[in-house]
């Protein structure tokens, strides 16, 4: 009779807890039912989360659905030349279904699943018995590039989370990505506030982590061409440091005297106040930015840009005829200074985005 083949973990190529990677045991150690991890290319994170979710099935039993947002790229996933779970382990096997995801197998067992969130909806009479880990990779875009968000995005996720697990109650979800995007749909639907290190809200059981590349990894990264070359520019702090990789520089000063209001700007649960001033040395008309976490009345000078996360073409329209050109003369000419770099952050994503 032909013997069984298991997954067991003594057949793990790599060490999952090498400390010179991201380990997943911070955010694994809170209480939680959805995690955002974001750090730089190369600190191990697809890897060693994959890892430790193979290591629970070896030890429990417990599944996984893999997701990534578009075919190709969970085609790129099962890719015996760059698949992550072939880094981990030989002998992963990949059966294609009719709708662009796969079923992971190990032998003759299932291991897990790997689906694009894109046609999610075609999974709704599936079933994923056993399943304990939902991860999301790459769930963060710079907004420039080829691929794109999709339309309400994360209400599309929740309904595959729900076509998943119905009424278990024991599963983690986990979505990892690159620091890119601090206003992407899921910071933006469950009000994610800027934040460094770990992000902990109790209510809703969510956490998140930006980590910092390990000091083992940084001395590694020093001796390659790459770091020289680097040094000091914007990307450099992002790919070592995980800074937002979005424009968060500006003139950080006092309120100036004899500023007017002029309009406010919502953006979710934050409001903007954009005031105007004449600058006493210069002569010239300048805006001053502050920002409050309070969601201020709807009056004739408020436009609401984003509200739950989702753009309000209205107001978006309202803005861009009215204001936009005046505010990105002054932007363009560095006549913009702000409170503080949440109101920094969010004036330039303004200017970026709408």
């Amino acid at each position: 009779m032909k013997q069984r083949l298991l997954l067991t973990k003594d057949k793990f190529k790599i060490d999952i807890k090498n400390p010179m990677y991201w380990n997943p045991s911070k955010i694994l150690s809170y209480n939680f039912y959805l995690a955002m991890v974001e750090g730089g290319r190369g600190i191990g994170k697809t890897t060693n989360m994959l890892g430790y979710v193979l290591n629970d099935y070896c030890n429990n039993g417990a599944k996984f659905v893999y997701i990534r947002r578009y075919k190709p790229e969970i085609k790129q996933f099962v890719d015996p030349s760059k698949a992550p779970l072939n880094v981990i382990v030989d002998g992963i096997k990949y059966v294609g279904d009719k709708n662009g995801g796969y079923t992971c197998m190990y032998g003759d067992d299932t291991i897990g699943y790997a689906i694009p969130l894109s046609t999610s909806k075609s999974y709704k009479s599936s079933k994923f018995k056993n399943v304990k880990w939902i991860i999301f990779d790459e769930y963060t875009l710079q907004r420039s590039s080829t691929y794109r968000y999709l339309t309400d995005e994360v209400i599309t996720f929740m309904e595959l989370i729900s076509t998943i697990v119905r009424t278990d109650t024991d599963y983690r979800i986990v979505l990892m990505g690159n620091n890119l995007d601090m206003f992407n749909p899921y910071y933006q639907f469950f009000n994610i506030p800027l934040f460094e290190g770990i992000y902990y809200d109790k209510e809703h059981n969510i956490i998140c982590e930006r980590p910092k590349n390990s000091p083992q990894l940084i001395e590694a990264e020093k001796k390659t061409p790459l770091y020289t070359i680097l040094k000091g520019t914007a990307y450099a702090d992002y790919h070592y440091d995980n800074k937002l990789l979005v424009n968060s520089q500006g003139n950080i000063e006092s309120k100036p005297r004899d500023c007017r209001l002029f309009i406010k700007i919502r953006i979710n649960k934050e409001t903007l106040y954009v005031n105007m001033y004449n600058d006493i040395k210069t002569k010239e008309l300048k805006l001053f930015i502050e920002v409050t976490n309070k969601v201020t009345k709807d009056d004739n000078i408020t436009y609401t840009l984003l509200e739950d996360g989702k753009n309000n073409l209205y107001y978006i329209n309202l803005f861009r005829k009215r204001f936009l050109m005046f505010f990105q003369r002054l932007y363009g000419t560095n006549k913009v200074s702000y409170s503080n770099q949440r109101a920094c952050v969010l004036f330039n994503f303004v200017m970026e985005e709408f």
